[in-house]
């Protein structure tokens, strides 16, 4: 019986023997008859095949991956079939799928615009996006009428491509050997940051050459009417030139330096038009309201005080509709304890790329 199926056998006998504990006194007959019931029934429920199955294995998989071969480089032969499932490819190993969620878990808390942009998990370097132009055409009709087929009028194509994106995350020997050191959490942490270090900027500017391509490349704009410098009347143009039907999920996006010039501002009747939020939730990217619309702060913005002609510093509207991120759930890592005395790294490759995929969802306001 191999080690995955015996931990999971294991894991149903103590329910079982739970559950039979809390019958009520009954026939030997009875007893035995809805023990077997119970066990079909845990049976099926803990197979390998079911969530929870799947869940304890992936767990196992992740713990073997990270304290047996990132720590010591070394698999026990108990353990062997965990990691076998993670294996070498393309110059490294496949981390486990527990882990990978929360790298992308912590990158997500992390990184604005993620929190905003539509995201979509692949296995393969290329997805397509299909966007309907104009949406589904419609007509009236009587009951006894003839009916007009309805159609849309058209489709475009948004292929959004991933591109390596390289992390060394690395830690002292000393640190290793310590079994009370969370080498789980310390790498899931440092890959997260420098993931979103690097991609944060591309999501936001990227050329789409050999990098994501951001959010700002190539939108058009409104210039200001004055350089390094914003007016009520400006953002509230901007509120007003997005179409309603992107209104209701509309954020701000800005740079917290630009935010500072927007606060103080005021309306014409003399009142605040920024505020912060009451309670800040935990784990929200909310800075708080402009003209009642959610502000998220994304440093990688152009600065309104520092932007050079053409940069965007203001981006208002539905980003989840206008931006698409792709990541490759395939991340590689390898262990390397040679090439640094003192350290072992980890050289790390995770794929990523992000395309803008409609331009009517945002406005924005450029320098001039």
């Amino acid at each position: 019986m191999s080690a995955i199926v015996e931990e999971i056998t294991e894991q149903m006998n103590k329910k079982i023997d739970e559950k039979f504990e809390q019958l009520n006194e009954k026939s030997i007959g009875e007893k035995v008859e809805q023990k077997s019931r119970i066990s079909e029934v845990l049976m099926e429920t803990m197979s390998v095949e079911t969530v929870e199955g799947k869940e304890l294995r992936n767990k196992k998989i992740a713990d073997v991956f990270v304290n047996e071969y990132m720590r010591t480089g070394r698999i026990s032969d108990k353990s062997f079939e965990y990691y076998n499932t993670a294996t070498a490819s393309e110059g490294g190993n496949l981390i486990p799928e527990d882990l990978y969620a929360k790298i992308i878990k912590k990158a997500n808390t992390i990184s604005a615009i993620r929190s905003l942009a539509t995201i979509r998990p692949t296995t393969v370097n290329e997805v397509e996006f299909v966007i309907e132009k104009g949406g589904v055409v419609a007509d009236w009709s009587t009951e006894i009428g003839n009916k007009v087929d309805t159609e849309v009028e058209g489709f475009d194509k948004v292929i959004v491509a991933c591109h390596d994106l390289y992390a060394i995350p690395k830690a002292t020997n000393r640190m290793l050997s310590d079994n009370a050191f969370d080498l789980e959490s310390y790498i899931v942490e440092k890959i997260a940051e420098a993931f979103v270090e690097k991609s944060g900027l591309a999501y936001v500017s990227g050329t789409g050459s050999g990098q994501p391509k951001g959010l700002l490349t190539g939108l058009t704009a409104t210039a200001l009417a004055t350089a390094s410098k914003i007016t009520f009347k400006e953002l509230n143009t901007m509120v007003y030139d997005l179409p309603q039907k992107y209104a209701m999920n509309a954020t701000w996006v800005m740079n917290r330096k630009t935010l500072g010039e927007v606060n103080g501002l005021t309306d014409l009747q003399g009142n605040p038009i920024f505020r912060q939020p009451e309670v800040r939730q935990e784990g929200s990217k909310v800075d708080g309201y402009l003209l009642n619309y959610p502000v998220v702060v994304d440093d990688n913005m152009p600065s309104l005080l520092t932007a050079t002609a053409g940069q965007i510093p203001f981006v208002f509207g539905d980003i989840k509709s206008a931006m698409a991120i792709v990541d490759n759930v395939n991340v590689f890592t390898k262990r390397d304890d040679i090439t640094s005395i003192g350290f072992t790294k980890f050289p790390s490759i995770i794929r990523t790329g992000s395309e803008r995929l409609l331009d009517e969802a945002v406005v924005a306001l450029k320098q001039i």
